[in-house]
């Protein structure tokens, strides 16, 4: 049979490793989910920032308007 090596080499007791990973170590992958989560946060508001600033006030709009020039007088 196929199973006949699995079972000859079979631990009953798993070491710590296998315990840990059996029950499944919840705060280190909550940990590594709120790290990502802020991680993503911190880009999406950097990268908004800098966008907003970018486009807050074009350089033309920025500079004075020179005087307009007088009419001519009628003729």
């Amino acid at each position: 049979m196929m199973e006949d090596p699995f079972r000859k080499d079979h631990d009953p007791t798993p070491g710590p490793d296998e315990r840990d990973w059996l029950r499944g170590n919840f705060y280190h992958l909550l940990g590594r989910a709120t790290l990502m989560i802020g991680y993503a946060i911190v880009i999406g508001v950097g990268t908004s920032v800098i966008l907003d600033r970018q486009g807050a006030l074009p350089a033309m709009a920025a500079a004075e308007a020179p005087a307009p020039i007088p009419a001519s007088p009628p003729r």
